[in-house]
């Protein structure tokens, strides 16, 4: 990935807080013949090993699946908070530019075999997104609908090797021009625009003034 080094973003808990608010992710996965994209949701576990590990899993229908157990690396995409930047928000002559944040995720992808295991990992990912309901819903395997259903997935692992996070959010301008984009992404009516101000407020060095 292109990263001016104005725009390369190490702070890992950035990086987290975007897969953890944006897990749908573009599973890209090479062969000699063709190359294979899914947009699957993920689970980081940020504690696992050196880097961490993503877990997911596949209709069994999908075909990409097998290719997972013939490679030694699988990419993974997240995209964050985005927006157009218009050139009249600047105090010096500019053009229009896009705003944005992206990490691109590295690792050995290994298919979950065992039952137990795949419950588990379904289970993570359904209580993820279970938390904050009053009334959580929760997995029975063992009835016959959801053993059925159970069959007809399959989970998977990737273990981290490497991270990418790319988060261009106007750190080339100066911070007058700055504090512009972040008021009018605030102020515009898109909810797309209103998350790149807060993560801009959050990403930039400075303190930004309520």
């Amino acid at each position: 990935m292109y990263t001016p080094k104005e725009f390369k973003q190490d702070n890992g808990d950035l990086i987290f807080e975007l897969i953890d608010l944006f897990p749908l992710g573009l599973l890209i996965t090479t062969s000699e013949s063709k190359v294979s994209l899914s947009h699957l949701p993920f689970l980081f576990e940020r504690e696992y090993a050196q880097h961490g590990r993503l877990l997911g899993h596949f209709a069994k229908a999908n075909p990409q699946w097998r290719e997972l157990e013939d490679i030694d690396e699988a990419i993974v995409v997240f995209s964050g908070p985005n927006s157009y930047v218009s050139p009249s928000w600047y105090h010096l002559e500019s053009v229009p530019t896009w705003n944005y944040s992206v990490v691109h995720i590295y690792g050995k992808p290994t298919i979950i075999h065992d039952r137990g295991e795949k419950r588990e990992v379904l289970d993570k990912l359904t209580d993820r997104h279970e938390s904050s309901s009053i009334e959580p819903w929760r997995s029975d395997f063992d009835s016959p609908i959801q053993s059925k259903m159970l069959e007809a997935v399959v989970a998977f692992e990737i273990v981290v090797t490497k991270v990418e996070a790319k988060f261009k959010l106007s750190q080339n301008k100066d911070e007058i021009d700055q504090l512009n984009v972040i008021n009018h992404l605030a102020a515009s009516p898109s909810t797309r625009s209103q998350e790149t101000s807060l993560l801009m407020k959050k990403a930039l060095p400075f303190s930004v003034p309520e």
